[in-house]
């Protein structure tokens, strides 16, 4: 029976990673730091902290495959101390650790976010883009992917690591709305700004499939998009719209309104604390990321199944079934 080890295993993908590595039979210990996981009984669960290399480094198990996704997303530059200290050192001392335990296979989930941005609405980047590094300056999540991404390449020639970025993910299980704020407030809503930028997005499950078959397929050292559509942000709000049953007006937001926008949201998360909405982000939203996933077509035989609309249609029944809007 395969073993594998799995950080963010409660996590909106981690748990989704879980129940299907369970379906296809293989033996499971998590890394949960609390109690109320609500993990399947079937779980070995090692209560720690990705941080306290103590808490999980004394395991004597052989894995043959660990999948890390655990990770602090926040792109505040306040908590820039914070985010490297949970998504780079952490993910560092860990890989360590992994040759310690003579792993097999390691699959690094990552993002798309270091992939950075398209040059234009027509130009589609893939994992051969260099590191945007004046983006990295003002994103300290993003730095602290890159730091974990250039660190994983460097151990890969001593040890098996791969790196999938997903780009962003929609589907069911979002109990804590990362992307499904977006749904959660086209619902809600009367009128919605809709910036002129381009995202990619890709479902849950879509996701889960290429980490894993990253675990079998992918080689040492390399990166693999996992991305689905390319779609402005007017296309997004209309299929979550339709879907939803609500029709709020659309302003469109044109370019040059990008600073005047930053540098208001800059003066009202002084006092909002919010460590997801910042200038940073609000400048993202105006600009194109056209991804493409053909190398993780080409070398993992890996293929979106869901499209936008699926994907949203499908989160939408697992929030009204779960009454959670």
């Amino acid at each position: 029976m395969m073993k594998v080890f799995v950080t963010g295993a409660s996590g909106f993908i981690g748990r989704k990673l879980v129940n299907k590595l369970l379906e296809k039979g293989y033996s499971i210990t998590a890394l949960v730091r609390r109690r109320d996981h609500n993990l399947p009984a079937k779980v070995n669960i090692i209560e720690g902290d990705i941080l306290d290399i103590n808490s999980y480094s004394s395991s004597k198990t052989k894995y043959d495959h660990l999948f890390h996704l655990a990770a602090y997303i926040s792109f505040d530059p306040r908590e820039k101390d914070k985010i490297m200290h949970i998504n780079a050192d952490a993910t560092i001392n860990l890989l360590h650790v992994a040759k310690e335990w003579g792993v097999t296979n390691t699959v690094f989930v990552s993002s798309a976010t270091t992939i950075g941005f398209s040059s234009s609405k027509e130009n589609l980047i893939d994992e051969t883009s260099p590191y945007n590094e004046k983006l990295i300056e003002h994103n300290p999540y993003m730095a602290s992917k890159v730091f974990a991404e250039k660190a994983a390449i460097k151990l890969s020639k001593e040890q098996n690591i791969v790196i999938v970025n997903p780009s962003t993910v929609y589907g069911p299980g979002d109990l804590s709305f990362n992307s499904g704020t977006l749904i959660k407030k086209t619902f809600g809503s009367k009128i919605v700004p809709v910036p002129s930028g381009i995202t990619n997005v890709v479902d849950v499950d879509d996701v889960v499939d290429g980490i894993i078959a990253a675990s079998l397929k992918g080689r040492s050292g390399e990166r693999y998009i996992l991305g689905g559509q390319n779609l402005s942000f007017k296309q997004v709000f209309s299929e979550v719209a339709d879907i939803v049953n609500n029709h709020p007006i659309m302003i469109p937001m044109m370019p040059i309104m990008s600073c005047p926008l930053s540098i208001a949201v800059g003066l009202i998360g002084k006092f909002s604390n919010s460590r997801i909405i910042t200038p940073q982000i609000v400048k993202d939203l105006f600009s194109y990321r056209n991804l493409s996933s053909k190398k993780a077509e080409k070398e993992l035989a890996w293929l979106p199944k869901y499209s936008f609309k699926q994907s949203i249609e499908r989160a939408w029944k697992f929030y009204m079934e779960n009454n959670l809007i």
